[in-house]
């Protein structure tokens, strides 16, 4: 149906009046996207995320309960961002769009850095996540 298109286009006949091609072209409108990965690969795939996910968060937490108050923390909560990002966000670059991880990420360090700073006892204050964060964008 596309090469019967493309060679008409320029004929007399109006070929869009024809029935193939209407239904073409509505397929082409309400065409969902391929999966990425079968479901049982993104399964395995999502646990492993997880699985990075919780131990990265664990040693960030950790990590920033060992600092002492007025300790410059930034260092550490970026490598620990920095980490999620490439090891455990690299998992689900295998089935899943960049547009959505992007979303994903964006999402998954708000909740992150919320548990920081649940249980940081003053170590460490938004201001220098959004610091992290910019530096982030920027690099």
């Amino acid at each position: 149906v596309k090469d019967m298109i493309y060679k008409n286009s320029e004929s007399e006949i109006d070929i869009e009046q024809c029935l193939s091609v209407s239904k073409y072209r509505e397929s082409l409108i309400h065409e969902e996207p391929e999966a990425i990965c079968v479901e049982e690969e993104e399964l395995d795939i999502r646990v492993q995320f997880q699985i990075c996910s919780h131990n990265t968060s664990t040693q960030l937490y950790e990590d920033v309960q060992d600092m002492e108050i007025g300790e410059n923390a930034l260092d550490t909560v970026c490598e620990g961002l920095k980490d999620l990002s490439e090891a455990c966000f690299g998992y689900l670059l295998e089935c899943f769009l960049v547009e959505d991880l992007m979303e994903m990420k964006k999402l998954h360090f708000e909740e992150v850095i919320n548990f920081l700073l649940r249980f940081a006892d003053g170590k460490i204050r938004r201001i220098m996540f959004m610091n992290v964060m910019q530096l982030k964008n920027n690099g």
